[in-house]
């Protein structure tokens, strides 16, 4: 009887293991292999309230020289990519010096990266590589920065210049001319402000907002922005960091936001009002062994983002339950196979 009865409970923990091991085999995997970042982002892997902590301004952060971009956040098939950068502009016979940043968001003491172009045809006309200055600006138009940097002879230029430890924060201007004196722009027939280009860029002190997850603690997610932003939430079942941004209408809105991977990892896709943002819309600024950066770019109203993630810190879950089922299975067995006493009558 015995043996039958142990056959019965191996038989049912067997099932319970098998049942458990797929999500098991999954878990392990999204923690322990670090597959990289290719064409997807595979992040190796309350409500509460965050506000931008500088200037909590509005920025409109389309760049003066650049070409139009298109307000539409959304598109309508889902995005396979997060790109590392956004789409690169090109100086033209509309906009003869062009320049852009890496991203759009920066810190206090952080670096900006920064690349342009000048037009072909300026190009010829000058006879030489030519000279380039780049400018910091701060929200009051002061000149917190600047460099000089030398343009190629296919016409482009990249430099990297620092916004100071102690700025406030705020909508900046990046802005670069090229350096010519009244003799050279005579000739070229042009003014000193046909040769100038800037871009907007937001100075944003990251604030952390703390996601609890039950049995499983707080994990701190950083959020910069120059939108205000709330009810960040997160939804264990449907692995998704979700919160809200508003601003004023008619101004572009720019949020980066910090997650650890052990709150939420493996391929990423960001929505926006329940659709996924346009590929121009989102970008992967930094991914390191524990967090993914984002930075997200949008038309200001009212916004509810969704983060969605293949892997989340629920999963974790499952070894418990595992150890679970094998300490109980072994109290029943040692359970049957103690000898029973029979009572003397």
């Amino acid at each position: 009887m015995n043996n039958r009865n142990n056959q019965l409970v191996f038989s049912i923990l067997m099932l319970g293991l098998l049942t458990l091991v797929p999500n098991v085999i999954q878990y392990v995997c999204a923690q322990g292999v670090d597959v990289g970042v290719g064409a997807e982002i595979n992040a190796g892997d309350d409500d509460s309230s965050a506000s931008e902590a500088g200037a909590g301004v509005s920025a409109d952060v389309e760049s003066s020289s650049s070409e139009e971009t298109t307000d539409e956040s959304i598109e309508t098939e889902e995005n396979t990519s997060i790109s590392t950068s956004y789409p690169k502009i090109s100086a033209s016979s509309e906009s003869q010096v062009v320049i852009q940043s890496k991203q759009m968001l920066y810190q206090p003491g952080d670096t900006v990266t920064v690349e342009g172009s000048l037009w072909s045809a300026l190009m010829s006309q000058l006879g030489q590589s030519g000279v380039v200055k780049i400018q910091v600006l701060d929200s009051e138009g002061n000149v917190v920065n600047e460099k000089t940097v030398k343009v190629s002879d296919e016409g482009s230029y990249d430099a990297q210049i620092a916004i100071p430890p102690n700025s406030v924060g705020g909508k900046y201007a990046i802005k670069s001319e090229l350096v010519a004196d009244s003799s050279v722009l005579a000739v070229l027939g042009v003014t000193t402000t046909d040769l100038e280009s800037s871009s907007n860029i937001i100075v944003s002190v990251p604030t952390v907002t703390t996601v609890s997850v039950e049995d499983h603690g707080d994990f701190d997610v950083g959020i910069a922005s120059s939108s205000d932003v709330s009810q960040v939430q997160f939804n264990t079942q449907e692995k998704t960091l979700a919160f809200q941004v508003t601003g004023e209408s008619g101004t572009h809105g720019i949020t980066q936001i910090k997650i650890p991977k052990d709150l939420l990892s493996g391929q990423i896709t960001v929505l926006i009002d329940g659709h996924v943002m346009a590929s121009d819309g989102v970008i992967m600024t930094a991914d390191t062994e524990t967090e993914t950066t984002l930075e997200l770019n949008y038309s200001h109203s009212t916004h509810t983002i969704e983060i969605v993630g293949t892997n989340a810190v629920p999963e974790f879950g499952q070894l418990s339950i595992l150890v679970l089922v094998i300490a109980v299975a072994a109290i029943m067995i040692a359970g049957m196979n103690r000898p029973v006493l029979t009572r003397l009558h």
